[in-house]
């Protein structure tokens, strides 16, 4: 594609002078996926979509290169990046889309192959172990973020039978909330499960 600029000049006289140019330009394409890739399951099939916006379509996929263990391809036309993944890790995949002018643009993804099977591992945020003090009869929030996951995560308490609530807990990190405390010690066990892996893992609040 191209701009038409039209330059004039004009003398003392008032005699003028007209001339076009034609600019060029380009409108290369630009991957819009972010990086990291949603989790892959080791020995389970994984498929997820990069995108592009830009350029001229049609656009051409392929991989440039790729580190780790796993095997990953990529439709030619749809950006589908797929696998069956056997090794618990993180891979990297250079991904590289070229559009019907022959113009290009790549990007490294990074994609992590958590274990089925394996046990989460639950975290406090901010805090040390034990989890911070909390007062009688005011609203409680403590942090808590899962790894080895696929980002798919069920919270729920163990023990003991308490009034608790999990905010966004379809994340990899929810928000615990105990409306409100009572006085004395008491031990707060949590469950994430992984709705995906079904892997679980627990932390235990001592409050």
């Amino acid at each position: 594609m191209s701009d038409i600029l039209t330059i004039q000049v004009m003398d003392a006289q008032g005699i003028t002078s007209q001339a076009q140019f034609i600019i060029p330009f380009t409108n290369t394409p630009v991957i819009t996926t972010a990086s990291p890739l949603p989790n892959a399951t080791q020995g389970s099939a994984y498929s997820t979509t990069i995108a592009a916006s830009g350029g001229t379509l049609p656009y051409v996929w392929s991989i440039l290169s790729q580190t780790g263990s796993n095997g990953w391809v990529i439709n030619s036309s749809t950006g589908a990046l797929t696998g069956t993944p056997g090794v618990a890790e993180t891979d990297t995949v250079l991904v590289q889309v070229l559009d019907s002018a022959s113009q290009s643009a790549s990007k490294n993804f990074s994609l992590q192959v958590v274990s089925s099977g394996g046990t989460l591992v639950l975290h406090q945020d901010g805090f040390p172990l034990p989890a911070p003090s909390a007062g009688v009869g005011l609203p409680y929030e403590l942090g808590i973020t899962v790894t080895n996951s696929t980002n798919l995560i069920s919270w729920s308490v163990v023990s003991p039978a308490i009034t608790a609530s999990f905010i966004n807990q379809s994340n990899a990190r929810t928000i615990f909330s105990w409306p409100s405390p009572t006085s004395g010690a008491i031990s707060i066990v949590i469950q994430a499960t992984d709705t995906v892996t079904s892997n679980t893992g627990t932390i235990t609040l001592n409050i």
